[in-house]
């Protein structure tokens, strides 16, 4: 047990040098559509909220207009006009007139209070759905990236088990040779070294399981020295 919690130890400090836990949880958190789907809902219903409350708000309008006049100075002052340097032979009358009005809405029977309220509801309930998909993202992958470490752990261990069998196995061979073991000994020992290879298979097989289901999960492909 000693040596299992040192190695898991160890590999937990080999892993966390190139993808630790918190940029996994970042990455599928960024990765994530259904994530990103419920975050523009909940960012649509504050607009809808902000926009419900405006109604409580004073309206305010402006406006601007501009105008002009061109009348001939004949109409004025008649056909003799005095021979003026730089006297136009129009008269521009020009206007602008500018306004502001404010207007407030002081009772409409309770209709704005009562989107008001809904607009909050929703906001609420949008909020609620975005902050509960983010805790059940960042627990699959906490799952996930755990499983990982301890079937990477166990693949370590299966094949230093499997060295300490096959070297065993070299000494009864050799004790064999020497008179010194049977072939009934021989072949117990090849049976446990067939049973540790096929350990070591199963325990990479579920190390290879746990690196696509962790990529798949954050989106993004994860080398097997995670």
């Amino acid at each position: 047990m000693i040596n299992v919690a040192v190695i898991f130890l160890s590999a937990f400090a080999l892993f966390a040098e190139d993808i630790n836990l918190k940029q996994c949880i970042d990455t599928a958190l960024e990765k994530n559509t259904e994530l990103l789907t419920l975050k523009n809902n909940y960012e649509a219903s504050r607009a809808r909220t902000s926009a419900a409350y405006s109604a409580f708000w004073p309206q305010v309008s402006a406006n601007m207009s501009y105008s002009k006049r061109v009348t001939p100075l004949s109409i004025s002052f008649g056909s003799s006009i005095p021979d003026i340097p730089g006297l136009s032979d129009t008269l521009d009358i020009v206007t602008y007139s500018a306004g502001l009005s404010l207007s407030q809405s002081i009772w409409d029977f309770g209709k704005s209070v009562g989107l008001t309220r809904q607009a909050s509801a929703n906001e609420e309930l949008c909020k609620l759905k975005y902050e509960s998909k983010k805790q059940s993202i960042g627990y699959e992958v906490k799952n996930n990236y755990y499983a990982l470490l301890q079937s990477k752990v166990m693949a370590r261990v299966a094949s230093d088990n499997l060295k300490s069998v096959e070297s065993l196995l070299n000494s009864t061979r050799e004790r064999q040779k020497l008179g010194m073991a049977t072939d009934l000994d021989v072949m117990g020992v090849e049976v446990e070294y067939d049973r540790f290879k096929s350990e070591v298979v199963k325990a990479n097989h579920q190390a290879e399981i746990a690196i696509m289901s962790l990529s798949n999960l954050i989106g993004k492909q994860i080398s097997e020295s995670v």
